[in-house]
């Protein structure tokens, strides 16, 4: 069984990148990160998603508007 703790991690850095973008939709906010091309969206593991989250917010945080 997966660990449920990894749920909380992973919305609240899907809260975090959103809040950079958000006048972007969700699906928009997810396309934007997966970049050009086919990208899967089924079978990436968590782990995966987490550190496309942090990438995203790394390279966006100093260009955040408040």
């Amino acid at each position: 069984m997966r660990d449920k703790k990894r749920i909380a991690k992973i919305v609240k850095l899907l809260e975090e990148a959103w809040n950079i973008v958000p006048d972007w939709r969700l699906g928009q906010l997810i396309s934007n990160m997966l970049g050009v091309g086919h990208q899967d969206v089924f079978h990436p593991e968590d782990e995966d998603w987490e550190a496309l989250f942090k990438n995203f917010i790394g390279q966006n945080k100093k260009t955040e508007k408040t």
